[in-house]
This record gives structure tokens, C-alpha cells and sequence, in this order.
């Protein structure tokens, strides 16, 4: 029946098949209903196709905000959860590589980073080089700043499982083992739309963003993969085994840091890390990683990251 075949199309639609259609040929108003059908329906598959382009140039979140018309210049306060990695020595590193060459590792090291704070429905910033800021708590928030603490810390344990997984690969081809660092920070920040009417980037500012990226560096000097300030630390301590840290002075901050390595989580984001293997101490965790143990007694708390010589 013409009627019952419109009637499975629309179901179909609604489940998400575009490609299906009814092929009513009543010549009445039956074959209109069908065409229009039709018609929307290959509409919704652009809007889809023009959406999952979108999304990875920007964030599926971002892209389907932009398509609804509700990103608008202008921000709004948000309590977020952030987060800043990079690759350690990066740049002595692509000096020895071809561009193209660079590119490759690039976007294989991208690829697996990416897919960790997906999972834990992490919104990717941007890409800066060899480093990655991601947010969560924004556009889209979990139920409190503890979850969306947890999902971040958690997203930060499954790039150290699937580094050392790579790293493995790496080995095996007689290439040397990469490490990252990762800075993580919660609190108060402008979310939204910042640039102009021709050219916007969804973004978060604030001190709370600032302070995240200036630990991130820090993990060099302590010889850590995951730091952690106490901001985000009295969210989820209940959950993390972590070592505090010595205490750093960071620019434009008066008072010093208190900072937290988390080693293990006893509690994972949606279960991710029920039954991964974590060590249970910080001596064990950087022997596994391949990390030396640093002359604490050595580590100036008032030294600022230099990422350049001059002479």
C-alpha cells in the first residue's frame, strides 16, 4: 500500500537512513507527498554530511550549536574543567623530520589524543603545534563540576594508556618513545563566541585557562606526565590517587601553586578505566613511563619556563 510504504520511509528517516525511499507512483497527491519526502530527505543528508565536515574542523558540539543559529558573539560564565598537553621537546624532535614527515606524526599522534577526550565528551579547543587545549564543562556541561573534573582527569589516564601502546609501536620500529605533559585546572571562565561577525572561534578566557597552561609546563621539571592544581584535585580527590607536589610560583600568581600527579584513578568517568592496569605509586608509574626521578631539592619554584635562548 502506498500509504504504508510513506509510512515506513518517514520511520526510516527518523532513524537516521536518508538513502531509503518510497517510489509512490500514484499520479494523485500520494506521488507529491512522496517526492516532498524524498526531497527532505536528501536535504537532512547534506545537513548531516555538511555537519560531520564541520565538526571536524571546529567540534561536533560547536558544529551542531553554528547549524541551529544559537552561537552568537559574546560570552557567559562557566565553571569548566580544562586542559592543556603537549609533547616534550617537540621541537628538537621535527628538526630531524621532513615536513611532510611531521604532518604524519602529527595527525597519527593527534588522532589517538583526540579520541580520549572524546570519549569522556571533552570539547577539543584548538590545536596549537604539538599541543591540544580542551574543555569540559563547555559549550556542553555533565551534571557538576566534579563530573566534568573526573571526565577530564580521566581523559588525561587514557592518553597515558594509549601513549604507552604507542610507544610500543614506536619502539618496535626502532624509533625512540615521545612523552607529553599535561596541565589541569578547574574554575570560572568566559565561554563563547570570540572574533568578529566574518570570522568567530568558540573559546574559553580567564586566569583559570592561563593557570593551566603554565602547569602544563611544569611537568618537565618534576618529572610528571599529569599535573593537577588543587582546584581541580578537591573535586575528584575522593576518586584519584595522586602525590602532591612541591608548590610553584607561577606568573601572576602571588601566592604559590599547590600542585597534585595523580598516579591512579579508583574511579573513571563512565567506567572507562575499570580494568586498565595502574601503578600504584609515583616511583612506579615513571619507571613504567620511562621517566627519570628529578633532584626535587634541585627544582627552583620561582624559575619561569624559557622556551628560547638568546645569543
Amino acid at each position: 500500500m502506498p500509504v504504508s510504504r510513506l509510512k515506513e520511509t518517514v520511520n526510516a528517516i527518523e532513524q537516521g537512513d536518508y538513502d531509503v525511499e518510497p517510489d509512490v507512483r500514484t499520479k494523485d497527491e500520494l506521488e507529491v507527498l512522496s517526492d516532498s519526502i524524498v526531497n527532505m530527505s536528501h536535504g537532512l543528508k547534506e545537513r548531516e554530511r555538511l555537519k560531520e565536515s564541520f565538526g571536524r574542523f571546529t567540534n561536533r558540539q560547536i558544529a551542531e550549536k553554528a547549524m541551529k543559529g544559537e552561537l552568537q558573539l559574546g560570552g557567559e560564565n562557566r565553571f569548566i574543567t580544562i586542559f592543556f598537553t603537549d609533547i616534550r621537546n617537540f621541537t628538537e624532535y621535527s628538526e630531524k623530520l621532513q615536513p611532510d614527515e611531521v604532518v604524519t606524526f602529527l595527525n597519527d599522534f593527534l588522532e589517538i589524543m583526540v579520541e580520549c577526550i572524546t570519549k569522556t565528551g571533552g570539547c577539543v579547543d584548538k590545536f596549537i603545534g604539538d599541543a591540544i587545549m580542551a574543555v569540559w564543562g563547555a559549550p556542553n556541561s555533565s551534571a557538576s563540576p566534579k563530573d566534568d573534573a573526573l571526565a577530564a582527569v580521566t581523559s588525561a589516564f587514557l592518553m597515558r594508556n594509549a601513549l604507552t601502546e604507542y610507544n610500543q609501536t614506536r619502539v618496535k620500529q626502532g624509533l625512540k618513545p615521545i612523552h607529553t605533559g599535561c596541565g589541569i585546572n578547574s574554575g570560572e571562565v568566559v565561554a563563547g563566541q570570540v572574533g568578529s561577525h566574518e570570522r568567530m572561534e568558540y573559546t574559553v578566557i580567564g586566569d583559570t585557562v592561563n593557570l593551566a597552561s603554565r602547569i602544563e609546563s611544569i611537568n618537565k621539571q618534576l618529572s610528571t606526565d599529569i599535573l593537577i592544581t588543587e582546584n581541580t584535585y578537591k573535586l575528584i580527590k575522593e576518586y584519584v590517587v595522586a602525590e602532591k607536589m612541591p608548590s610553584f610560583h607561577v606568573k601572576g600568581k602571588k601566592k604559590a601553586v599547590k600542585l597534585y600527579a595523580p598516579v591512579a584513578l579508583k574511579q573513571s568517568a563512565d567506567g572507562l578505566l575499570d580494568n586498565a592496569e595502574q601503578c600504584k605509586t609515583l616511583k612506579e608509574l615513571r619507571k613504567k613511563l620511562g621517566m627519570k626521578e628529578p633532584d626535587l631539592s634541585g627544582v627552583d619554584i620561582d624559575e619561569e619556563e624559557k622556551k628560547y635562548n638568546i645569543g
